[in-house]
C-alpha cells in the first residue's frame, strides 16, 4: 500500500509539473556586439498550449536607450497540442553604451477565464560601440600621388586635334550659319508652384541614381534639401537654416495630419543617422525615404493646386 500511495504521489506531482509548463517566452538577439546606428534583430519565441490567449505589450516602454524602427510580422506554428510564436524587431542604438533589455511581461489567459497571468522574458545584454580612432595621429593617404609623364608627342597630338576641331566648326559656321540670319526665339519663363517644383525635383534626383553609385551622402544632402526648400515655400518659415527637431517643431504646428508628421519625422531621423552618426543606410532605406519623401509633398498639396497634362509628377 505503501508502494502504490508513493508511485500516485509521483504521478501526480508529474502531471502538476507539466501542467505548470503550459508555456514559455525566450529572448534573444542575433548578436550582442553592435555599432552605433546598427540594425538589432531582436526577436521573442513563445511556446504555449492551443488552449491559451498571448498578448504582447508595447515593446517602446521595455528598450530603455535602444529605439524601435520597425515590429516584423509575427510567425505562427502549431505543433501537436502547442503554438510556436515568433515575433521579431528591428531595434537600434544611438550611443556607446552597454545595454540591458529588461524582462518583458508577456500577458496570457485561458478563453473565457478571468485571471490574466504574466510571464516575462528573459533579459538580454548587449554592448553598443563607436569605431575607435586615435586622434593623435596623422591624417595621410594611403598612397603617394602618382606623376604622369607626358611626353611632347602627346602635346603634339592635342594640338592637332585642337586645330582639327576648330577647322571643322569653321566650316560648319560659314555654310550653314553665317548668311543666315538667326531667328530670335523668346521662351515664356514658366514659374513652377513649390508642389510642381518640388516634385520635379524628386524626380530629376531619382534619374541621377546618386545611392545606386555610392554617393549615399550626396544623395540624402539632396533629398532633404528639396524637403526643406519645400517646407520654405509652402509653410513659410526658414527650414533652410533649421534642425530638424526645430523644423518638427514647426511642422507639429502647420500640418493637421499625424501620419504624414510620423513620416516627416522618420524621414528626418534617418537623414540625421546618414549625416552625423556616420551611419550607411541599406538600399531598401534610401528608396523608404524616396517613397515618403513624394508622400509628404502629395499629401501636403495646397487644396487650390490643379493637376494639369504634362505636370511633372512621379507616380509610385
Amino acid at each position: 500500500m505503501v508502494r502504490k500511495f508513493l508511485i500516485y504521489l509521483l504521478l501526480t506531482a508529474a502531471l502538476t509539473t507539466v501542467h505548470a509548463q503550459t508555456i514559455s517566452v525566450e529572448a534573444s538577439t542575433d548578436t550582442t556586439d553592435y555599432l552605433v546606428g546598427d540594425y538589432i534583430k531582436y526577436q521573442l519565441k513563445i511556446i504555449h498550449d492551443k488552449s491559451l490567449e498571448v498578448q504582447i505589450p508595447p515593446l517602446e516602454k521595455n528598450l530603455g536607450s535602444l529605439v524601435l524602427l520597425k515590429k516584423l510580422p509575427a510567425e505562427k506554428q502549431e505543433t501537436g497540442n502547442e503554438i510556436l510564436e515568433i515575433h521579431r524587431f528591428i531595434l537600434s542604438g544611438y550611443d556607446s553604451v552597454s545595454v540591458n533589455i529588461p524582462e518583458i511581461p508577456v500577458e496570457y489567459y485561458e478563453p473565457g477565464g478571468k485571471e490574466t497571468k504574466i510571464i516575462k522574458s528573459n533579459p538580454v545584454k548587449i554592448t553598443v560601440h563607436t569605431l575607435d580612432v586615435d586622434l593623435n595621429k596623422e591624417i595621410k593617404d594611403v598612397k603617394p600621388p602618382l606623376r604622369i609623364e607626358i611626353s611632347w608627342l602627346l602635346y603634339l597630338l592635342i594640338l592637332v586635334l585642337i586645330l582639327l576641331a576648330a577647322l571643322i566648326a569653321y566650316y560648319i559656321y560659314t555654310k550653314y550659319f553665317k548668311k543666315q540670319k538667326p531667328e530670335e526665339i523668346t521662351e515664356e519663363e514658366v514659374i513652377l508652384t513649390p508642389y510642381k517644383l518640388a516634385l520635379k525635383q524628386l524626380h530629376e534626383l531619382e534619374e541621377k541614381k546618386l545611392w545606386q553609385q555610392g554617393k549615399v551622402k550626396e544623395y540624402h544632402t539632396e533629398l532633404t534639401g528639396i524637403i526643406r526648400k519645400y517646407f520654405e515655400e509652402r509653410y513659410h518659415f526658414p527650414a533652410m537654416e533649421m534642425t530638424s527637431s526645430e523644423i518638427m517643431q514647426v511642422v507639429n504646428r502647420v500640418m493637421d495630419s499625424p501620419p504624414i508628421i510620423k513620416i516627416t519625422e522618420e524621414f528626418f531621423r534617418n537623414a540625421d543617422l546618414v549625416k552625423f552618426a556616420k551611419f550607411i543606410p541599406m538600399p531598401s532605406i534610401n528608396e523608404e525615404m524616396l517613397k515618403q519623401a513624394y508622400t509628404i509633398i502629395k499629401r501636403t498639396r495646397p487644396a487650390t493646386e490643379e493637376k494639369r497634362i504634362g505636370e511633372v509628377e512621379h507616380v509610385r
